[in-house]
């Protein structure tokens, strides 16, 4: 009702400018008790034949708007209307079929959506990042089906609209039901005379910033705890030696009640224990330089993988290997990424228990210039509780565990330029990324030749 109404708007202007003029002039002739003289009855005819062209410009005008729900300006912040210019309607389709073509290529996700809560059209990034296939798998459906807001709202656009220019962080809902962080705002589309016609719903996915963000607060606090952890081991490690070296003389050396060498023996067992721990935050705090080379990152996976497949005793684990074969090359140090991969491996092993299978996939992104390397596990995953602390140091939920080897393996990561990151497994499990910089060297594929 409200787009009919503001599709009459011109021809009612039309119509009152025409019969404003004429009821002017005869009003004007009658006081003068003139007759109309042909001049001004030419301009009146005139008049009526430009109300005719107004009509048809508007009858073009109608079904343009019609084809593009779209003629809105697509800044996600500014609120948008329908508006004739000094080109007419000519110049309005012109500029009505330009806005269509930004509506349909927006990185944004856009969604324009009736004053009810219904989708009436949303642009192919909408679609792509939601993870449907075509327009007509969300059109009709509510708004609210595809975010999530808490605590939850009962018109997710009148909400967003509320928030004004700044937005909101909303969770989004993919077709999988799997979700992602994503920002929103929302402006009202209105006819030229102010009436609202639907919302236009912008988004973008803000996962890659937000972990970005994590990332550096996570670097931050790790340095400030190195500092301190490295100094605490340096204090600690050289009184800690002197205790051992003295149990271990006692024992070895001199007779005693076997009380007496069994309290010793306790105490030289933990601090054998406490100097694991002091080499660990060493290892944690100050990693040594690293003697860097250009290595394949699929030949240090498939050893690392044959360690930790070793270590396993009588476990049925599956290690399924997808190793992209032409992969660039990456700089780094052989025996410390071997390390942080071992450590992940380890977890991986831990977390599917005694029976699971355990994913390697290496790949390369040309635009990032990056080479990925994602270890997926079928276990229980990682509470979303603690998902967040997984790489704190001194964090663990495993009895005995230092919570240093995750630590360790952000800080060796992070000596290589690199990124890693913990993300749950899609149909439960963990994700562990790590994205380390590439050489513009490609692998020899005489080299080595990895098979699933």
């Amino acid at each position: 009702m409200d787009q009919n109404n503001g599709n009459k708007t011109l021809t009612n202007c039309a119509n009152n400018l025409h019969r404003q003029a004429e009821e002017r002039v005869v009003g004007i002739c009658q006081n003068l008790q003139l007759q109309l003289p042909e001049e001004i009855l030419q301009l009146l005819n005139d008049m009526q034949i430009h109300q005719i062209k107004l009509e048809m410009q508007n009858e073009e005008l109608r079904t343009a708007l019609e084809n593009c729900t779209s003629g809105a300006l697509f800044s996600p912040q500014q609120p948008c209307r329908y508006w004739v210019g000094g080109g007419g309607a000519c110049e309005l389709k012109q500029r009505v079929a330009a806005q269509m073509e930004d509506f349909l290529t927006s990185i944004y996700g856009i969604a324009f959506v009736n004053l009810v809560g219904k989708i009436n059209r949303v642009n192919s990034s909408f679609i792509g990042m939601l993870g449907y296939d075509a327009e007509k798998e969300v059109i009709e459906r509510s708004i609210n089906d595809f975010f999530q807001i808490e605590p939850p709202v009962f018109n997710f656009a009148e909400y967003l609209l509320e928030k004004g220019n700044i937005g909101a962080e909303i969770t989004a809902v993919r077709n999988d039901n799997s979700i992602f962080a994503a920002h929103a705002f929302a402006s009202m589309v209105q006819d030229i005379t102010g009436n609202p016609l639907c919302f236009k719903i912008s988004f973008q996915d803000i996962t890659a910033r937000k972990e970005m963000a994590e990332y550096r607060i996570r670097q931050e606090k790790l340095y400030s705890l190195g500092v301190l952890s490295a100094g605490l081991a340096h204090e600690l490690r050289n009184p800690l030696a002197v205790i051992s070296s003295c149990a271990q003389f006692s024992i070895e050396n001199l007779s005693m009640a076997p009380l007496i060498k069994e309290n010793l023996q306790m105490i030289y067992r933990n601090s054998q224990k406490a100097s694991v721990l002091i080499y660990e935050l060493l290892a944690f705090s100050r990693p040594s330089n690293l003697k860097q080379r250009l290595l394949n990152i699929n030949d240090v996976l498939m050893r690392t993988a044959d360690l930790a497949i070793i270590e396993m005793t009588n476990c049925p684990i599956v290690f399924e290997k997808q190793l992209a074969p032409d992969l660039p090359q990456v700089l780094g140090d052989e025996q410390k990424l071997g390390q942080a991969f071992l450590n992940i491996f380890t977890n991986a092993i831990q977390a599917v228990g005694g029976k699971g299978k355990i994913s390697i996939k290496t790949d390369f992104h040309p635009k990032l210039f990056m080479v990925e390397i994602t270890v997926i596990d079928n276990g229980s995953g990682i509470p979303e509780e603690y998902r967040e602390k997984i790489f704190d140091p001194f964090f663990t939920t495993k009895d005995g565990g230092t919570g240093l080897g995750l630590s360790i393996c952000f800080s060796i990561i992070q000596l290589h330029n690199g990124s890693i990151i913990a993300r749950p497994g899609i149909g439960g499990g963990t994700r562990i990324s790590v994205m380390l910089p590439a050489t513009f060297q490609p692998i020899d594929r005489k080299e080595t030749n990895h098979a699933d």
